[in-house]
């Protein structure tokens, strides 16, 4: 029976991992216990602790795919001996595999198990893949709406720390922002909510702004400077949002450069932040949004930053004007522009 149990696809997993990841409770439990009847007990522990190709357990499987009913079939078998804390290759844990694919029940299961809930808030806090990227940072990043948001709120009630960051400096925060289509900007309201600050900066000198207009998410946008305008003075507030990245852009330059800017969205973002930002201020190539919009080719930025006064005669460094960085753009466009995606303030 064990030779049975332990024999491997082509992607190294075993019969126990594919009934782990497909739901199927009855055959995970008929599997161990005939096991444990005939078979020394070190096979059992085996087995449920074999890895994949991956580095992936049966309970990643499980937790992976949503699977509560395996998870509790798992801990029946093993009890307090069903390692709850394994990593696969790139350092993740199944608490992290639960929260970025938003399966509330496995994660409420984990935070109550004994060798997670022991952890308390700080431990959970320092429970890091390869990356240091945190349980929490896995569930902001999570494209699975309510659910996502359901796994940020209880990783919080557990005492996760809220401004952990991975190995970019970049906190969970950053994880939500730039996916406004994704249900990120939901995410980042919950963060928010519960005090995440928007002030810090990554390893590329960019806040949350910036990806924030880079997904055109005004909704986040909009919360958070509601928000940061109750508590900090006009000063600090333009402060932030003047902050440039490392090739010297602002939120403005950001938006320019979303490829699926609404006119609409681009409008309301220069309206929540005129008051602070300047639609003329240059990057360090010379480039101002506008500019930035035509070399992008993005025709929605364009039209409404030149319905905004933007100065049409502006030069970059090069002496580029906004028609030749335009026609430059389209010249070298790929016939298959628009099939790839904007990136995100984080991402697994």
């Amino acid at each position: 029976m064990e030779d049975d149990i332990s024999i491997k696809d082509l992607f190294g997993m075993s019969c126990l991992h594919l009934a782990c990841g497909r739901g199927h409770p009855d055959v995970v439990r008929n599997l161990l216990r005939h096991l444990g009847d005939h078979e020394p007990e070190s096979a059992l522990h085996e087995q449920v602790q074999a890895k994949d190709n991956r580095g992936w357990t049966p309970l990643h499987h499980a937790c992976a795919h949503g699977q509560l009913a395996v998870c509790v079939a798992l801990q029946e078998i093993m009890g307090g001996e069903l390692e709850v804390l394994g990593r696969t290759e790139r350092g993740l844990t199944g608490l992290h595999l639960a929260c970025l694919n938003g399966h509330v029940g496995v994660v409420g299961w984990l935070l109550g198990v004994n060798g997670i809930k022991d952890l308390g808030g700080e431990g959970l806090s320092k429970l890091v893949d390869d990356e240091n990227r945190s349980c929490l940072h896995a569930a902001a990043h999570g494209r699975h709406g309510d659910r996502s948001v359901q796994c940020v709120e209880s990783l919080l009630l557990a005492g996760h720390e809220i401004e952990v960051q991975d190995s970019f400096g970049r906190t969970p925060l950053f994880y939500s922002a730039g996916r406004s289509e994704e249900g990120g900007a939901a995410i980042s309201t919950a963060l928010l909510a519960s005090d995440a600050s928007p002030n810090s900066i990554d390893n590329f000198e960019r806040t949350v702004w910036h990806y924030w207009a880079g997904a055109c998410d005004v909704e986040s946008i909009r919360y958070a400077l509601s928000r940061y305008q109750m508590t900090y003075s006009s000063e600090d507030v333009g402060s932030l949002l003047k902050e440039k990245d490392k090739r010297g852009g602002n939120l403005l330059h950001s938006a320019c450069l979303a490829p699926s800017s609404e006119p609409s969205d681009l409008t309301e973002i220069i309206r929540l932040v005129e008051d602070y930002v300047s639609i003329h201020e240059k990057d360090n190539l010379g480039r101002t949004p506008l500019l930035c919009a035509c070399s992008s080719a993005n025709p929605n930025a364009l039209e409404v930053f030149s319905e905004e006064g933007a100065d049409l005669f502006a030069l970059d460094v090069q002496n580029r004007n906004a028609l030749l960085l335009l026609l430059h753009s389209l010249n070298s466009l790929p016939s298959w522009r628009g099939e790839g995606g904007g990136g995100g303030g984080g991402g697994y």
